[in-house]
């Protein structure tokens, strides 16, 4: 398999016509990753901590719920529910 690929100006202009007029993808058919759906579920996370869930048991609703995940990776990907959010420092004149 060569390791440099070149098309003429022609066939790249062709891919870009063609890639410019594919339509939007649904929201309901985008795909998201682990962190992102972890982080689409902060706030669901946190309600749960506040009930009183750990981390294994919430990793443990995820996967039955179908998304498989370890509780190690909800820790990382969910890292700062406990924290208040950082201020910005302004400095001043």
């Amino acid at each position: 398999m060569p390791r440099h690929v070149t098309i003429t100006q022609k066939a790249f202009e062709a891919i870009d016509k063609k890639l410019a007029e594919l339509p939007e993808v649904k929201p309901e058919q985008r795909l998201l990753s682990m962190r992102e759906s972890i982080d689409k579920l902060k706030p669901r996370i946190r309600e749960l901590r506040a009930k009183g869930y750990s981390l294994d048991m919430i990793a443990e609703q995820l996967g039955i719920a179908g998304l498989k995940v370890k509780p190690s990776t909800v820790k990382l990907y969910a890292r700062g529910l406990h924290t208040k959010p950082k201020k910005q420092n302004i400095s001043k004149p």
